[in-house]
């Protein structure tokens, strides 16, 4: 039977994962309907990930398959690279580690048929490196909140392999960041909500793989990372209620986070010297936001 070919390019940058990049495209391949291109960008990988992903090109077919690869610049940048060469009204990420359900694109398109929606996201089931599978519940905390944009500026709950958008919509707000070294997606989910509507549907159909070697081992360029992200968005809450203490809940919770990270790998000086940056942080972005400001820095809490 032949699978209808729908109007989605999806979007992946690879660094380093020759190992995994086959399982991702073959999940693309798996679709119930099929996406018209894939884009994978190489970034400047040191391992076979361009060789892997290419001889995926039968596998994908109807999909149209894109590798190209560039100097290392980050997956921000990656991602950039791959947006340019999208055909497609709508973008899928799904990064190289991760992998989808055989439904994920089917239930995201009809997720978005509101003309209104920019982007869609949902459940996923995070997988540990030794096999252990826990459900993270995302819809949960949208489907509560009388307020989704500052719901979301609160606490992260969109992940970038669960996300599809209007292309235009992605365009027309910048892309990702390159300059920030983590939190890129999380940072374009904001502007995105600020600009119009998304929705978190229920159901895993994205499974998502932890690893050691991600972005999110570095704790200390995720917590100042976070902090820039706060303070380039925190101007889409105002007139919202409750806008101060979503601004005091979000750098409460960076830092918060920062520790608990620490405390994992068994790092209690640096647990201890992120909580008493907190005060310090916490002043110097509430200015910001008295005073009307959003900026990229972020060196008031270095």
């Amino acid at each position: 039977m032949t699978r209808p070919v729908v109007p989605v390019s999806v979007i992946m940058p690879a660094y380093n994962n020759a190992a995994t990049v086959r399982r991702a495209l073959s999940s693309v391949a798996a679709q119930s309907v099929a996406p018209m291109q894939v884009v994978v960008v190489d970034d400047g990988s040191a391992d076979e990930s361009a060789q892997r992903a290419q001889s995926c090109a039968a596998l994908l077919a109807p999909t149209e398959l894109v590798v190209i690869s560039q100097a290392n610049a980050g997956a921000g940048a990656a991602r950039n690279a791959a947006i340019a060469l999208a055909k497609g009204e709508f973008l899928a990420f799904l990064d190289a580690d991760d992998e989808w359900l055989p439904e994920k694109l089917e239930h995201s398109l009809a997720h978005l048929a509101g003309a209104d929606i920019l982007f869609v996201s949902h459940d996923m089931d995070v997988q540990s490196k030794v096999g252990a599978v826990v459900p993270m519940d995302c819809a949960v905390h949208f489907n509560r909140a009388r307020d989704p944009f500052s719901a979301l500026m609160r606490r992260g709950f969109v992940a970038t392999s669960t996300v599809v958008a209007r292309r235009d919509a992605v365009l027309a707000a910048g892309g990702f960041a390159i300059h920030l070294r983590a939190a890129q997606d999380y940072d374009l989910w904001l502007r995105l909500a600020q600009n119009g509507r998304f929705v978190v549907f229920p159901g895993a159909w994205t499974r998502y793989h932890l690893n050691d070697s991600g972005i999110t081992a570095n704790v200390e360029q995720r917590r100042l990372c976070s902090l820039m992200v706060l303070h380039r968005n925190m101007v889409g809450l105002y007139g919202r209620s409750g806008a101060w203490a979503t601004v005091i809940l979000r750098t409460a919770i960076i830092h918060y986070e920062a520790a608990s990270a620490h405390i994992g790998r068994r790092q209690l000086g640096p647990a201890l010297a992120a909580l008493l940056r907190f005060p310090y942080c916490l002043a110097g972005t509430l200015l910001l936001f008295l005073r009307g400001k959003s900026t990229p820095g972020g060196a008031e809490c270095r």
